[in-house]
């Protein structure tokens, strides 16, 4: 009787999996976030400035990295609160190796995502570009954030980082 008891226990936690799903041994994996997913949304002038948020993504995407930066900036002069202005500066500034910077912008952009309740893809490319920017820095707890955002969306941040055509 005790051998098949010890027995039910081992089998215990994969029957919480066969009950609750795989998904609830790691990270959840979400739909990958896209700036162009958010161009119609909220007033006009939020519209407006998530538009030069995507010149500003084809711009990176075309190497003009100045230009790319000025139309961000431009973006959030447009509407202070956009958090995908954040986002793509702190992509920007991970890209071009602004560790500081990088990480003040991602803290920005998750500030106001959690705000306004935004796709957790959305959440998801922060965490990963603190995770990536801390890790440059040698914070080993950053890395643990760049594993979850590896394992929320592995077509996106499988290569451990985030492309400006990935968040265009």
């Amino acid at each position: 009787m005790a051998g098949s008891a010890v027995s039910a226990l081992r089998l215990l936690p994969w029957m919480l999996v066969a009950v609750c799903g795989c998904a609830s041994l790691g990270a959840p994996r979400v739909e990958p976030f896209r700036v162009s997913d958010a161009a119609g949304l909220g007033d006009p002038t939020r519209r407006a400035s998530t538009r030069l948020v995507l010149r500003g993504l084809d711009a990176d995407v075309e190497r003009d990295l100045p230009r790319a930066e000025s139309l961000y900036l431009r973006a959030l002069q447009v509407d202070p609160t956009n958090p995908y202005g954040f986002l793509a500066l702190a992509r920007h500034a991970a890209q071009r190796g602004q560790v500081e910077k990088g990480l003040s912008y991602a803290d920005q952009a998750l500030a106001l995502l959690r705000l306004e309740q935004a796709p957790p893809g959305a959440e998801l490319h922060v965490r990963g570009l603190q995770g990536a920017l801390g890790a440059r820095r040698g914070d080993r707890a950053a890395e643990a954030l760049l594993a979850q955002a590896s394992r929320g969306a592995p077509q996106v941040w499988g290569d451990g980082h985030l492309d400006a055509s990935e968040l265009r």
